[in-house]
């Protein structure tokens, strides 16, 4: 595996804006990938701002109302340790839509990198078919 690659990468974090400060170690992973002349597709939550980016730079949203707002783990997890039910189904529908972008949007990638075991991890694993895969915890 020589040469660029088309990097697939698969977080519930990633920037909104240019001084968004969610997912900006992804975003600063992201820019030296493509310093390195990578191209890299990115699948993570949230609405598009329409920022603009380098060419060689695509993402793709899914919006989620369990993320950039205080996080997911304390939106399925109460202050008391018990679990939410109606941000688990929440959940389980946001991580079935993101297993569907990703799956298409990642498709035509030469290698994986997620952010998150839970559920990017996970999801990237269905989705790699055979290919290099990292998850970053």
């Amino acid at each position: 595996m020589g040469g660029a690659l088309h990097v697939g990468v698969l977080t519930t974090s990633y920037p909104r804006w240019p001084e968004d400060p969610a997912g900006g170690f992804v975003a600063g992973l992201n820019r030296h990938l493509l310093q390195a002349g990578h191209r890299v597709t990115v699948v993570a939550a949230g609405e598009d701002q329409g920022e603009e980016r380098p060419e060689a730079l695509r993402v793709h949203r899914v919006p989620s109302p369990l993320f950039y707002r205080g996080g997911a783990p304390d939106a399925l997890v109460g202050a008391a340790g018990g679990l939410r039910v109606p941000a688990l189904l929440l959940g389980a529908g946001f991580s079935l839509a993101l297993l569907q972008r990703a799956a298409r949007a990642l498709r035509d990638a030469d290698v994986l990198l997620s952010h998150w075991v839970l559920p990017c991890g996970f999801l990237a694993a269905l989705c790699a078919r055979g290919r290099r895969h990292i998850t970053i915890a």
